[in-house]
């Protein structure tokens, strides 16, 4: 594999460099993991990772190319409306997609962002 030069740090205004092949240093990842809250505390837990490798097995493509007329597989279950720690929207079928990491990272940054 390619060697690839290391990237400084994303956040704004700081001179370190990023820590594999995030975007953010030392510092700012644990700042970020700080805030955010563990896959854990955010509710995925083991009866998650169950829930979604059979959620997967029944929705194997994902839904956002099959708009497209394309076969893409799905990697990730998505909350249509993030569940904010909110149970009845977490474990809501009806709240749930397949998604490949690409689709789920564009639908991410469009909620996040606003746009």
């Amino acid at each position: 594999m390619p060697w690839s030069p290391k990237r400084g740090c994303s956040a704004r205004g700081c001179p370190e460099l990023a820590i594999g092949k995030g975007t953010l240093c030392k510092v700012h990842q644990s700042k970020r993991e700080k805030e955010r809250g563990s896959r854990q505390e955010r509710g995925y837990d083991r009866a998650w990772e169950r829930y979604r490798i059979g959620y997967l097995r029944a929705h194997p493509l994902c839904v956002e190319h099959l708009k497209e007329g394309r076969v893409v597989p799905a990697t990730i279950v998505d909350h249509i409306t993030p569940h904010k720690g909110k149970q009845e929207l977490m474990w809501n079928p009806r709240n749930h997609q397949a998604l490949c990491a690409a689709c789920h990272s564009r639908k991410t940054l469009k909620e996040t962002k606003g746009l």
